[in-house]
């Protein structure tokens, strides 16, 4: 979903159309030279690369809808067998308002289709995936069974800090590293781009944790995420994210000091669901998690908590 962002019903409707032809060719070729012969075809959009396109997204005409269910139907029915469909960042889908059509398009086909496709979704954001598959306002909600792969833990950082010792002859406190893992939410895209960082800048661990969390402030939009959060909302999710209590004494004292006095159970609860509303938190079971890598960071700076 991350090969044209802006418009993911062209991919699936490029890719779904070269699997039609491959399977037209194995008829008459035979699956090896099929696929050997098979053109591999890359979209552009208005001429830019679409690795690299950053243009807005595009909610899918009616008419695309049509030919991507067309499409769909074609291969399952040219298909010997099952057909097994792999999605690869399939949480893309959920981060703008125009690919709801998409999204309710694709369900009812995997429906109508039942047993005769299987869909592997996968996708490097965990929160993301989450929030798709159990959200019930959602149009994928409750379709998959979710298979969580392993969390990276502090023996992934580890690694990274041996590596930097035996392979580039730099040395940092893996305390600070571990408590910066930690802030980005375990993701290692963030982490992987500060190790790159210091290896090439050579720099101080203060100075890279710096450069990296700028870069993500502005990568996220965080800056403008603030700036919509009241202050209520902004220390609610301080609380969630330090795994505290969002009712107690210490919690209401802490409120009024980051100036949010009206702090109620009431007005609490409305927060939370707020901030779930907006898909900067997603719930579940009892487990919160935060949708924005480095948010919870920006808003402590905000607060002046750190």
């Amino acid at each position: 979903m991350w090969g044209i962002k802006s418009a993911p019903h062209k991919e699936f409707i490029s890719k779904l159309a070269q699997a039609r032809d491959i399977l037209k060719q194995r008829q008459r070729k035979g699956p090896l030279l099929a696929v050997l012969q098979a053109e591999v075809t890359k979209l552009s959009l208005a001429g830019a690369s679409v690795e690299f396109a950053t243009l807005p997204a595009i909610e899918t005409p009616d008419e695309d809808l049509l030919k991507f269910g067309s499409l769909m139907t074609e291969v399952v029915g040219l298909s010997k067998g099952r057909v097994v469909l792999l999605i690869d960042e399939i949480q893309h889908l959920i981060t703008a308002p125009e690919f709801e059509p998409l999204q309710y398009k694709l369900r009812t086909l995997l429906d109508e289709l039942g047993a005769r496709i299987s869909v592997l979704y996968t996708g490097s954001s965990r929160k993301g995936m989450e929030a798709m598959f159990n959200h019930p306002d959602l149009p994928f909600y409750n379709s998959a069974n979710q298979i969580p792969f392993p969390v990276l833990d502090h023996h992934y950082v580890h690694h990274m800090v041996t590596l930097l010792k035996s392979q580039y002859q730099l040395t940092y406190d893996e305390a600070v590293l571990n408590a910066f893992f930690k802030e980005m939410n375990g993701a290692a895209f963030w982490f992987t781009k500060l190790v790159r960082h210091l290896v090439l800048q050579k720099c101080s661990l203060e100075d890279g944790v710096r450069d990296i969390r700028a870069q993500m402030r502005e990568a996220g939009k965080l800056d403008e995420v603030i700036q919509t959060l009241s202050q209520l909302q902004k220390a609610v999710l301080v609380r969630i994210a330090s795994g505290l209590s969002r009712y107690d004494a210490e919690a209401k004292r802490f409120y009024t000091r980051n100036d949010a006095p009206d702090c109620s159970r009431g007005k609490i609860q409305a927060a939370i669901k707020s901030l779930e509303a907006r898909r900067i938190l997603t719930r579940v079971a009892d487990v919160y998690f935060i949708e924005h890598d480095g948010l919870v960071s920006a808003v402590n700076e905000d607060l002046g908590a750190s």
